[in-house]
């Protein structure tokens, strides 16, 4: 059965107000929707809304016709919309409608579309709303205040605006032609809708099974431009988010909703903003802190990768979110399976694109198991050497011996001073050597306590790597020499469960390590 009308939208007459005779921000929307999504589909939708001061007229028959006759209702969320009969009754009315003949939902998307144009806490939004996300065209700002996309705010407003609106266009041109696809084309498309089908891809959300699915942990309104970009990063790469929509108000349904979306991914991304967020009913964590604690159990049991990110100068007003930022990085139940990556976006997002990349290698390699050459070719052991720059001497020192007593050795080559390799690149080392190794050795020279802890945590994240067995031999070198005082004494003090400890003269003794190595190549 086709629609009369493509998209129906719905709004409060006092957010299209203006201080002049220019548009109001209702009238600029409508106009860009349409401009934008006529270039993504090839023809010219049919988009809809009331010009009339609908708060002072009769709901005449054609307002009525027109909701349930509409494929999508795009509702433009606001304070005054949700005090706005008329806008509460367009809802209903679609809502009754669709559930009574073709359904709420077209695949895996919803016919109602949600844009919050001004915030709305989450509770007042109304009940046919509160399962999808949403298009917020706001940011809450360090401040805690919230400012809408609009261009009489600046440039930044006005470019944070179009970003917006362009993600909403490719989902509803996807949505759209999901739709027709079912229940026929437009005559604006020529009927068979050729022009649609030269325009978006043949395999869309709905048909697709080969998209990788992914979980990405809803945030804080504070990091909602962060979050969108990097759902940006994993659209264009091909995969399917998870959540699509918005999750429960009830703790207990929240844990489950998001134990089962993890059951289906291979990878959950957490970010981490200033605000602790929404304590959900019946529940005493946030909403954040519970995705969180959800996936790391889902880690510890079924082996998912985690990344956490957090920007790099976060300093949060409340005790709470410090507290938890705390633990997401040192305690080892929080941070089970994940790798916490405290980097500007831009790094994160090389980051996530390599992780992809990793994990899509990785299927192709268990798909083609005889294609696979890599060190365990070879029946040497691999010991992956940690050495801090300061120790660079005693280190390759460490590992001419190693090699020489019949093991292949991954370490990471710092760079000459000025020349240092970034943080990044570390990292990619770190987790392909951590991969494939045999057994890790830290050397504990002259580097300070705290590089060595650092060091340690890398145990907590190695399933997160993709590590496929567990590892058995991990140690930590504790290479004794005149040192000052507080050096001395927290070398002296220093313990560890996460590694074997052994303790010998600086640069090191071969006798100590060598029951640490017989066990090794036993």
């Amino acid at each position: 059965m086709k629609s009369q009308c493509d998209i129906f939208i719905s709004y409060a007459v006092l957010d299209n107000q203006t201080h002049n005779q220019e548009d109001g921000w209702v009238s600029l929307f409508h106009k860009a929707l349409e401009i934008e999504l006529s270039e993504r589909l090839g023809a010219k939708p049919r988009i809809w809304r009331d010009e009339k001061l609908k708060g002072n007229d009769d709901l005449d028959s054609e307002l009525s016709n027109r909701v349930l006759n509409t494929s999508l209702l795009l509702c433009i969320l606001s304070p005054r919309y949700i005090q706005s009969k008329w806008c509460i009754w367009e809802v209903e009315k679609f809502t009754k409608q669709a559930e009574a003949t073709l359904g709420l939902k077209i695949g895996s998307s919803s016919r109602i579309i949600k844009v919050v144009k001004t915030f709305v806490p989450f509770e007042e939004h109304p009940g046919p709303m509160k399962g999808h996300l949403g298009y917020e065209f706001f940011k809450q700002e360090g401040s805690g205040r919230f400012r809408e996309y609009n261009a009489k705010f600046g440039k930044e407003y006005e470019q944070l605006f179009w970003l917006k609106l362009d993600d909403l266009v490719q989902d509803l041109a996807e949505t759209l032609s999901d739709f027709w696809r079912e229940h026929g084309y437009p005559d604006s498309f020529g009927g068979s809708g050729s022009a649609v089908q030269s325009m978006i891809p043949k395999e869309s959300k709905a048909d697709s099974k080969e998209l990788k699915k992914i979980f990405l942990a809803t945030t804080t309104p504070d990091i909602r431009q962060e979050y969108d970009e990097i759902k940006r990063v994993l659209t264009d790469e091909g995969c399917e988010i998870m959540p699509a929509g918005s999750l429960p108000e009830i703790g207990s349904e929240i844990e489950n909703d998001v134990s089962g979306y993890l059951e289906d991914c291979k990878l959950s991304i957490h970010m981490l903003g200033q605000y602790y967020g929404v304590v959900p009913i019946a529940a005493n964590h946030s909403v954040i802190d519970i995705q969180n604690t959800v996936a790391a159990q889902k880690s510890i049991k079924n082996g998912i990768q985690r990344m956490i990110w957090i920007p790099p100068e976060l300093a949060s007003p409340e005790e709470k979110q410090s507290e938890f930022l705390n633990r997401v990085q040192e305690d080892p139940n929080a941070l089970a399976g994940a790798e916490v990556f405290r980097m500007p976006l831009e790094k994160f997002k090389t980051a996530l694109t390599s992780k992809l990349r990793e994990m899509e290698q990785k299927e192709t390699v268990a798909a083609n198991p005889g294609n696979l050459q890599t060190d365990k070719a070879s029946n040497s052991k691999i010991i992956y050497l940690i050495t801090n720059r300061v120790d660079l001497e005693a280190g390759l020192d460490l590992e001419d011996y190693l090699f020489e007593a019949g093991f292949e050795i991954r370490s990471i080559d710092y760079g000459a001073e000025g020349a240092e390799i970034d943080e990044t690149t570390i990292r990619e080392f770190e987790q392909e050597f951590l991969k494939v190794a045999d057994a890790v050795l830290i050397y504990y020279g002259q580097a300070p306590n705290s590089w060595v802890q650092a060091k340690l945590g890398i145990f907590q994240k190695i399933v997160g790597y993709g590590r496929e067995s567990h590892l058995e031999h991990k140690c930590v070198y504790i290479a004794d020499s005149d040192e000052a005082p507080p050096q001395k004494i927290r070398k002296e003090r220093f313990k560890t469960r996460e590694a074997e400890v052994l303790r010998g003269n600086f640069p090191f003794e071969k006798e100590i390590l060598a029951g640490f190595l017989k066990k090794l190549n036993t």
